[in-house]
């Protein structure tokens, strides 16, 4: 019985689509959850309308490098990419972009488009999107920056829920700067790494513990008065 946490390997549009890797961890014994999961807050009240795979198979990330390895080999006994798959349809920049993003794709997809593009370029061609695809990677361990309007927004959220004694808007100040703070991001073998750089890190625990602070503050404002601080603030001015 592993003692490692399980953490997303892959992510599906619909259970259906899962199926033929939960097959696979069936037969490997491999324990697994297929979950779904809400759309990210920040992704929902953006402007921008997105389409999400919402599905997260989940293993023990113990398990992460013998899946990985698992559907490689099984990937590299196919040594030409099917008449009818689909990416047939891409074109060499497509397959490029492909493997330079293999985190988001499945192995097998990734091995075909390996074979295709060097079928159609050459080797160089791969080797350029592989050196492509691990700069990417190494970017991805170093974090990315978290968008500091955002993180202002909730700073402001945080101090309407002291003024409001709103509880929602205190949570969503408080959650979301641990967020900012604490995420972690797991790696293709299952390692954990933070997802947002040290700038980012160091504004998310600010706006934590300013979320906490004024949590705390209008608690005492409450038990010491019965009112908000917007309520205290009203009689002060009055």
């Amino acid at each position: 019985m592993t003692n490692s946490t399980f953490e997303t390997y892959q992510s599906f549009f619909n259970p259906e689509e899962a199926q033929p890797m939960v097959q696979l961890l069936k037969e490997q014994e491999i324990p697994y959850r297929l979950e779904h999961h809400p759309i990210f807050v920040e992704e929902q009240i953006g402007l921008e309308n997105k389409t999400e795979a919402s599905w997260s198979l989940r293993i023990p990330t113990d398990y992460f490098a013998q899946v990985n390895e698992l559907l490689e080999q099984m990937a590299a006994q196919v040594t030409e990419v099917p008449q009818g798959h689909y990416l047939h349809q891409f074109d060499n920049q497509e397959l490029q972009e492909l493997i330079e993003h293999a985190n988001e794709w499945t192995k097998q997809d990734v091995h075909f488009a390996k074979l295709l593009l060097k079928e159609r370029v050459g080797h160089s061609a791969v080797a350029n999107a592989e050196w492509a695809a691990d700069q990417k990677q190494q970017a991805l361990r170093a974090g990315k920056e978290g968008s500091l309007g955002w993180i202002y927004t909730y700073w402001v959220i945080s101090v309407l829920g002291t003024l409001l004694l709103n509880p929602i808007f205190l949570m969503v100040g408080l959650g979301m700067g641990w967020f900012y703070w604490r995420d972690q991001t797991v790696g293709a073998n299952g390692d954990k790494f933070y997802t947002f750089t040290t700038r980012t890190r160091n504004l998310g625990r600010m706006s934590f513990y300013l979320g906490l602070g004024l949590f705390l503050l209008s608690i005492v404002v409450w038990v010491s008065v019965g009112k908000s601080s917007l309520g205290l603030l009203f009689n002060l001015l009055a």
